[in-house]
């Protein structure tokens, strides 16, 4: 589909288009998997990091601004970003979204709630675990010990955490609205 036809098919705003990053990633960054950032190998796909003034982390800059204006009167606070497919770049996408908003001063939290096949951590060099299904399976108060700070300003990742059986339920768990609710405070 092309955006146009999307918008009429679906009814709905348009929030922007982000370009297939491949092509700058074999072209500009010689098609390495990592790029080290203070001490951390961040993916390069993480272009709203890595290749900034790129036309890929611009279009996520768009997206971003066009998310914050989207609604008047409410700001928004949570965002899921989801799709029907393994590999449809749910994980690239919610990451530069979470690098752009960062990078304009919001104090950010990316959650990997993709507990079959967590990806999130790989990105960012981080541990797998302690994580989301640590804290969905205890009932801790605080969950800060298992945030983990990136080398980007503004920006902690909660990763996935250990592998867990069932996660579509603990997904859609009542620990999981109570930790989201405590993690916005």
């Amino acid at each position: 589909y092309k955006p146009e036809e999307l918008k009429e098919a679906s009814g709905q705003r348009l929030l922007g288009t982000i370009p297939n990053i491949g092509p700058l990633i074999r072209e500009q960054l010689d098609g390495v998997s990592t790029i080290s950032v203070d001490g951390k190998q961040l993916a390069s796909s993480l272009v709203a990091e890595v290749r900034p003034q790129s036309a890929a982390a611009e279009a996520f800059r768009h997206v971003r601004t066009n998310i914050q204006f989207s609604t008047s009167d409410v700001l928004l606070e949570t965002l899921l970003v989801t799709s029907p497919g393994a590999g449809d770049g749910k994980t690239v996408t919610a990451s530069n979204l979470a690098i752009v908003m960062a990078q304009a001063g919001r104090r950010t939290l990316l959650v990997d709630g993709d507990l079959r096949r967590p990806r999130l951590h790989d990105l960012f060099d981080l541990d797998r675990a302690p994580g989301l299904a640590e804290l969905l399976a205890s009932d801790a108060d605080v969950p800060g010990s298992n945030i983990q700070k990136t080398p980007i300003e503004n920006l902690q990742v909660l990763s996935a955490g250990a592998s867990v059986d069932r996660p579509a339920e603990r997904l859609s768990s009542a620990q999981l609205r109570t930790l989201l609710r405590r993690l916005k405070e």
